[in-house]
């Protein structure tokens, strides 16, 4: 994919994405009706100052056709998708295949319309076809998706929707769990490798009267909300990673499908070819990238919070870089960015939490309006540390008149979501609150952070309440490590152990 210079927004330099995202935020929009406002806002800046680079120019002699800026909706043919043949191939009536870029499949004898799936090649950074944009398959064309999977010799799907979203099926399960054959093609499952934010399972794929075994990957991202965005990219951008790490590059296409094959398919597209360009030019073009993406496929990048999630996941790409470190380099890599330079007073490390605080959103009011709530306060340590409504472990048990509220949130573990609970350290009238905390999310350990002292009298508090309290916990033994501990020992052989308390 290559993109014309003269186009309305120029390509990005990587180091003034940040400014130009800045700039484009305080515009208040990245969609068309905003766009004509930004031009007239970012020129009076330039000539406020200077040293604005990132600025969108245009020719006097230009015409700019706000409408046509970021086509949406249909803009080429889509005759052979509209056959009342096809019709029942489709999962929407408006997100359907052009006739110009459809994946055409081999015709199986009698069937002439037979060619058809609701597919289309995508090009990617100097890589013709390098994706196929799909509908998630139903029921209907989970065969044909197979017999594309085979002709294509693709060796990655990636699946960006989950099976059932707020009630609605958006895709069916189209893979076995041993065995299974669709049509001509024989899929067996090798391997499941379930993750926090995505699964990636494994399958061989044959086809009737062929000797070929072919591998193949399936990148399942289950983290994307039912709806908007994912409120960070970071998980995102590591499976945008794992699929470029593990697809061989003799492959064909990667498949790429959300329900739709519009939206979340088009955002992991943009994202992964500007990453491409960032890495071989030092700019991207975002804006250029979902023009030509949207002229293969109707609506790739469906929505302005979209665009506006693609822009942030590449600038937190480009900033941050890949920081993942093999386990046997870590010592060594440790000390190298722990080293002081003499010249900056600074070191890797530092600059590394530095951009930690660029890229890490700004917590609002109602981000965590059930802990700003006048009854909760008294439950907060600090009201300058409260944990985000989304990540909030509601308290299910009944405790007289308490509510459900704890000032604690969930955390993933890199394999497991909400595989922590991250909670203040118990106030005298939030104990109680604790260990329902406890017995609701079944948890088996405590590990507590404070100083020894203060971890001793806080398990005697917790024995005393264990002791006077009617409420069985479920796990047979609950331990409690102090950090203390763990760091003299090597490992987390717990000081206190409460067995069967009642």
């Amino acid at each position: 994919m290559s993109y014309p210079r003269d186009q309305f927004q120029p390509a990005i330099r990587v180091a003034d994405l940040l400014q130009h995202i800045t700039q484009m935020k305080r515009g208040q929009g990245y969609g068309r009706q905003n766009l004509l406002r930004l031009v007239d806002e970012q020129v009076e800046e330039m000539e406020q100052d200077m040293e604005v680079i990132c600025t969108l120019v245009l020719p006097e002699e230009h015409s700019l056709d706000v409408e046509r800026a970021l086509p949406e909706g249909q803009t080429a043919s889509w005759d052979t998708a509209k056959e009342d043949e096809n019709r029942n191939k489709n999962r929407y009536g408006n997100i359907i295949s052009y006739d110009h870029s459809r994946v055409r499949l081999l015709v199986l004898d009698g069937d002439p319309h037979s060619d058809y799936i609701n597919a289309n090649y995508i090009d990617g950074y100097h890589r013709p076809r390098h994706y196929i944009a799909t509908q998630g398959p139903m029921q209907e064309t989970v065969k044909d998706f197979w017999r594309m999977i085979w002709q294509e010799n693709s060796a990655s799907i990636v699946m960006v929707t989950n099976l059932v979203e707020v009630g609605r099926v958006k895709c069916v399960r189209y893979w076995p769990d041993d065995t299974e054959v669709y049509g001509d093609i024989k899929v067996t499952l090798i391997e499941t490798e379930p993750l926090a934010e995505y699964v990636i399972r494994t399958f061989t794929v044959q086809k009737k009267g062929y000797h070929e075994i072919r591998e193949l990957r399936l990148f399942h991202f289950t983290s994307w909300p039912d709806h908007g965005v994912p409120c960070y990219a970071t998980g995102l951008l590591g499976f945008v990673r794992q699929v470029k790490f593990l697809n061989p590059p003799e492959a064909g296409p990667i498949v790429v499908h959300c329900s739709a094959g519009a939206g979340r398919t088009g955002c992991f597209i943009a994202i992964d070819t500007m990453l491409d360009m960032a890495e071989n030019e030092g700019v991207v073009d975002i804006f250029n990238c979902v023009r030509e993406l949207r002229a293969q496929r109707v609506n790739l990048v469906q929505t302005e919070e979209q665009y506006v999630f693609v822009h942030d996941a590449i600038l937190e790409a480009c900033l941050c870089g890949n920081t993942a470190i093999p386990v046997c380099e870590f010592r060594s890599l440790y000390y190298n960015i722990s080293r002081l330079d003499p010249q900056t007073n600074s070191s890797q490390i530092k600059d590394e939490f530095q951009t930690l605080n660029i890229v890490t959103p700004r917590v609002r009011p109602e981000d965590c309006s059930i802990g700003l709530l006048p009854r909760n306060h008294d439950k907060n340590r600090s009201m300058d540390v409260l944990p985000l409504d989304r990540c909030l472990p509601f308290l299910i048990s009944v405790d007289g008149e308490s509510s459900n509220y704890i000032n604690a949130a969930l955390m993933d573990s890199h394999k497991q979501p909400a595989a922590f609970v991250v909670t203040q350290h118990p106030l005298p009238s939030t104990v109680a609150d604790f260990w329902r905390l406890v017995f609701d999310y079944n948890c088996s350990s405590v590990v507590m952070l404070n100083e020894l002292d203060s971890a001793q009298a806080l398990v005697m508090i917790l024995l005393q309440i264990m002791q006077s309290s009617q409420r069985r916990l479920p796990p047979p033994a609950l331990s409690i490590s102090t950090l203390q501990n763990i760091l003299l020992s090597g490992h987390a052989h717990p000081p206190f152990l409460l067995r069967g308390a009642a």
